[in-house]
């Protein structure tokens, strides 16, 4: 299986969002991909501050970041994680962001295989 049939097959559903434009989803994620460190940067200082809510902001931002490649999986589990932040559920968003911490970098990860298909188109 080439490099092109693995992205369609893991993206097919952000693919088919965006009317089947494989070039586009892969320049959407070189221009997502730079950011996403930095953003779950902010949720962990966050998180190892005790500060709640000052991890909404970027919860919500990568939750935006994200959805564009994986609307229904990690997607949700960081609207959920949102929720606790803004409720000030600290010890339910930290158990959250633990337990999906994985899924969430091994996404960001593939979004970055996505971009550098872009880059060597």
């Amino acid at each position: 299986m080439n490099r092109t049939s693995n992205i369609k097959q893991r993206f097919a559903a952000a693919i088919e969002r965006l009317d089947g434009d494989v070039d586009l989803l892969c320049e959407m994620a070189a221009i997502t991909a730079p950011d996403c460190p930095a953003v779950l940067e902010q949720i962990e200082s966050s998180l190892g501050q005790g500060e709640c809510e000052s991890a909404a902001a970027p919860l919500h931002k990568l939750k935006g970041m994200l959805s564009t490649f994986d609307a229904d999986g990690v997607a949700l589990e960081i609207q959920e994680m949102l929720e606790h932040a803004r409720r000030g559920h600290l010890q339910e968003l930290r158990q959250s962001f633990d337990q999906h911490q994985h899924e969430i970098v091994q996404l960001i990860d593939e979004i970055r295989g996505l971009a550098g298909a872009s880059q060597q188109s």
